[in-house]
């Protein structure tokens, strides 16, 4: 599947989640020269890790298509600056953010273990916000995922990569 298919098809399950206009709140895509960036607002509530019940379709639904068009993604979990971690048990927003990755990736693993050679984590705790702002709406922002998406290039599919994800998952 070329990236532009890809990237529609992406933008299709948001649509037929949210409806075609208001998916922009929660899903934006970022179409570059050779991968494009799929960015997820709100996602989280402050403090928390866990996949979102109400994101569950949308996520499962990209799941088959990483797996229909063998892409490669790197899936990134950002925090906002203001996030209590007293109460979440994380020490640090790099760990929380590093959660809400790894859980998105994960879920996906349960349903579609083909993708696990194809997949990288980050983490990037509270860098590159999307809003500075002090409000609810601004902080909540930067409670995000996003998906670099691109794809496969030789030497994605390997088992060294697969057993290295699925050895990071076997500590969780």
């Amino acid at each position: 599947m070329k990236l532009g298919a890809l990237a529609e098809a992406i933008e299709e399950a948001a649509a037929l989640e949210w409806g075609p206009r208001e998916f922009q709140k929660w899903v934006r895509i970022e179409q570059g020269a050779e991968t494009f960036r799929v960015k997820l607002f709100q996602f989280f509530d402050a403090g928390e890790s866990q996949l979102p019940i109400r994101y569950e379709a949308f996520v499962d639904h990209v799941a088959r298509i990483l797996e229909r068009s063998g892409a490669a993604v790197e899936v990134i979990g950002y925090a906002d600056l203001s996030e209590e971690l007293s109460s979440s048990g994380y020490s640090s927003t790099w760990e929380l953010s590093l959660a809400r990755a790894k859980g998105v990736v994960k879920h996906w693993l349960e349903r579609v273990p083909a993708l696990a050679p194809r997949v990288v984590i980050s983490a990037h705790g509270v860098n590159g916000p999307l809003s500075r702002e002090k409000t609810p709406e601004g902080r909540a922002l930067n409670r995000r995922l996003e998906w670099v998406i691109r794809p496969s290039r030789k030497g994605d599919q390997t088992s060294t990569s697969g057993a290295a994800v699925g050895a990071f998952f076997a500590g969780s």
